[in-house]
């Protein structure tokens, strides 16, 4: 097998064919690290709000009922809404949230409960940089601020550093109890449209109870929106990874120039055009995966080296995933266009 590979490899155009999957398989390891690591690091700059939230605030309203009522009467559907806690020591917000949402890394327990709760106890999810302030009581944990003892059901955050770590979530009617239903709110969701209906309802219902001021999107259009401060990064990664792409078209069309007489020769014999694709697929995915296995054990000595260890299972996977694909984007076109050719055409 070794043998033949190598074979394959001197015929023309294999080795540039090799040489191409070991870059895209470098590129694309160091390009999936670096987008995952870019990720984290906008959402923590929006203090871990999507780019669809929306800054609203409550003001001159005289119960604290508001936000019951508004989960009550299903005013929105798959949305979160965070209530900022004045603190000048700490990042505390109040949360409550229906249907399907983003929730942060637990490392253990579990986060708190869906919808709007009050009972005599609230509950807080608090970030791994606070667990020397929880207290064991009669085999509970519990987490106190100002007059609120807070059942804590899980510690969440993330194992490296992270401004998840210094963050603590509580429940809603904990933290109205606490500072009253006025104040600054953050309504988030994946769903700008939504989030549109969310906030209509929430003006809505609170036209006899208070004032709602709610901070509209901003949503760019066109060329502008790939160019966004929030996503140029990534469109400068996909750039990099269509050229690459690019260049393996225009490498596989090299290559599959060098294997007409062979489908010519398999042709005469009585392939199909389907057989004569599957051996070409062969030899084709053969240089893909090796590339890969060998780009992949580049791509993990240079980060190592650099001192950059940032490369998870997951990068990898995206990576083969990616090269694979390449290669399927590769070798269509050149296949196509050899196959039409006529056994005379290319034997003339």
């Amino acid at each position: 097998m070794i043998t033949k590979f190598r074979k394959q490899l001197k015929a023309k155009g294999g080795i540039v064919l090799f040489l191409s999957f070991i870059a895209i398989s470098i590129c694309a390891i160091c390009v999936s690290g670096a987008m995952r690591l870019n990720r984290k690091i906008e959402r923590e700059s929006r203090n871990f709000y999507s780019e669809h939230a929306r800054n609203t605030t409550l003001y001159e309203f005289q119960e604290n009922d508001f936000l019951q009522e508004l989960y009550s009467e299903k005013a929105g559907e798959d949305y979160i809404i965070y209530k900022n806690i004045d603190d000048p020591e700490l990042d505390i917000r109040g949360v409550l949230y229906s249907g399907k949402v983003t929730l942060p890394n637990m490392l253990s327990g579990e986060f708190l409960e869906e919808g709007y709760l009050k009972g005599n106890d609230g509950t807080a999810v608090v970030g791994r940089s606070f667990e020397n302030l929880i207290k064991k009581e009669n085999g509970e944990s519990y987490f106190y601020y100002n007059d609120l003892k807070l059942k804590v059901l899980g510690i969440m955050g993330e194992k490296n550093t992270s401004r998840m770590n210094e963050m603590i979530f509580v429940d809603m009617a904990s933290a109205i109890k606490n500072s009253g239903v006025n104040g600054e709110y953050v309504i988030d969701g994946k769903d700008p449209d939504k989030l549109d209906r969310l906030a209509e309802n929430i003006e809505y219902m609170s036209s006899e109870k208070g004032k709602v001021s709610i901070a509209g999107e901003y949503i760019e259009s066109g060329v502008a929106w790939f160019f966004a401060k929030e996503r140029i990064t990534g469109t400068m990664y996909t750039l990099i990874l269509c050229s690459f792409l690019i260049t393996t078209v225009m490498v596989s069309f090299l290559w599959m120039s060098q294997k007409k007489r062979k489908v010519a020769v398999m042709r005469l014999q009585g392939y199909s055009n389907g057989e004569i694709i599957c051996e070409i697929a062969k030899e084709y995915y053969g240089f893909a995966v090796v590339g890969f296995g060998i780009g992949l054990v580049i791509a993990i000595a240079l980060v190592w080296r650099l001192g950059a260890w940032n490369t998870s299972l997951e990068d990898v996977f995206t990576a083969f995933v990616v090269t694979l694909g390449f290669g399927v984007c590769g070798l269509v076109l050149p296949a196509i266009k050899v196959l039409r050719l006529q056994v005379s055409e290319i034997l003339a």
